[in-house]
């Protein structure tokens, strides 16, 4: 139904199910997809932790076995147009290829930037309880590819609401994970996670008009962030799922 076809690479280093929620759902949309013929992690923890020469080396590994993926597509008469992440870190390590100086055509987007719309036009609604609240972690990278930061968040939360008829409310700030930054920076990404941990608190807290407390999933749209939620979130000893976008949006369709 769609004649573009993407590669996907991304989202399944720390949860598998990620990637195959993001190929479900492509499917499901009518994208088909091309895959890399081996697992390949895009190398943000290194360029996180400061390890540039071994970030390098595996930057022009993957440059390679994806060139080669995108040239026998093509020879196979695929008209490979886009390079999709579940993953915003992804997304700007894998820029750092520079691809399309090779592919001019290839472009680089989120999984949810595609499927979304593409779901939407073929009438798909979830089944979820109209007026359902839900909320989401705003990742430091983008989901959304080629807008401002908050544009894009706030792009992915309305096509959210919009396909799912949910009512979507963002908690800012970063879940202090960053790839490997928790672990090279921990002064200062426990900072972070402190004020992240204040702001989920006051989500968890009893609604005014109701009385009732939260108890639905934290929504995230990065790998990494649902490691850093699901450890704020055992320091707060607040017992929700934390759900990579693609992961709950998959879990309603099918």
């Amino acid at each position: 139904r769609s004649p573009k076809r993407a590669p996907h690479h991304g989202g399944s280093l720390f949860y598998r199910r990620i990637a195959l929620a993001s190929l479900a759902l492509m499917m499901y949309a009518g994208v088909p997809v091309v895959m890399p013929g081996r697992h390949l992690c895009c190398g943000y923890p290194l360029l996180a932790a400061g390890a540039a020469e071994q970030y390098e080396v595996n930057l022009q590994r993957n440059r390679q076995v994806i060139a080669a993926t995108l040239q026998a597509a093509a020879e196979a008469g695929f008209d490979v147009n886009m390079l999709v992440t579940a993953c915003g870190s992804c997304r700007d390590s894998l820029a750092r290829m520079k691809l399309n100086e090779q592919f001019p055509q290839l472009e680089q987007k989120d999984v949810s930037q595609i499927v979304l719309p593409l779901l939407q036009h073929e009438g798909m609604e979830a089944p979820v309880a109209p007026g359902t609240n839900v909320l989401y972690h705003a990742a430091c990278h983008c989901e959304w590819a080629g807008v401002p930061t908050l544009k894009g968040q706030a792009q992915l939360t309305g096509a959210l609401e919009q396909l799912c008829k949910v009512k979507v409310s963002t908690i800012p700030g970063c879940c202090g994970e960053s790839g490997m930054g928790a672990v090279t920076s921990p002064t200062i990404y426990n900072l972070l996670r402190a004020r992240k941990k204040e702001r989920l608190a006051q989500a968890f807290e009893p609604q005014p008009q109701t009385g009732a407390c939260y108890a639905g999933p934290i929504l995230v749209g990065c790998p990494s962030c649902k490691i850093g939620i699901a450890r704020c979130l055992i320091q707060l000893k607040e017992k929700h799922p934390v759900l990579h976008v693609l992961e709950w949006l998959a879990n309603q369709v099918d």
